[in-house]
């Protein structure tokens, strides 16, 4: 079974998230940045990042996808934002507007995901 991390500051939306996911994919739910990254660099099975645009530790998603492309650069990452001001996130694989779908992210994860 593929694995999603899931990086969003709300356990709300990041359980939402997991809920629409989880009977497909195996997801996994962190908080804050520093975990995403300690999860990333472990050599756990990561097949798709999901995250949130404004992160915790004064890191946004951009940081995320930077980071992301330095240590497993084919690594697909989804960035979901509520933040009128953000309308896209370089290097990353998709961007999605909150509150999302449950057919905007599904289409999205399986766009990266399709077997």
């Amino acid at each position: 079974m593929q694995t999603i991390l899931i990086l969003d500051d709300v356990p709300a939306v990041a359980a939402c998230l997991a809920y629409k996911l989880n009977t497909r994919y195996k997801v996994k739910i962190v908080r804050r940045y520093s975990e995403a990254v300690n999860i990333l660099s472990s050599g756990d099975q990561i097949d798709l990042v999901i995250s949130d645009y404004n992160l915790t530790e004064n890191f946004t998603g951009q940081d995320l996808v930077k980071h992301i492309k330095k240590v497993r650069p084919d690594l697909p990452v989804i960035i979901c934002t509520g933040e009128q001001h953000v309308n896209s996130v370089p290097g990353a694989s998709a961007f999605l507007r909150k509150p999302v779908s449950i057919e905007d992210l599904l289409e999205a994860v399986e766009k990266f995901l399709a077997k």
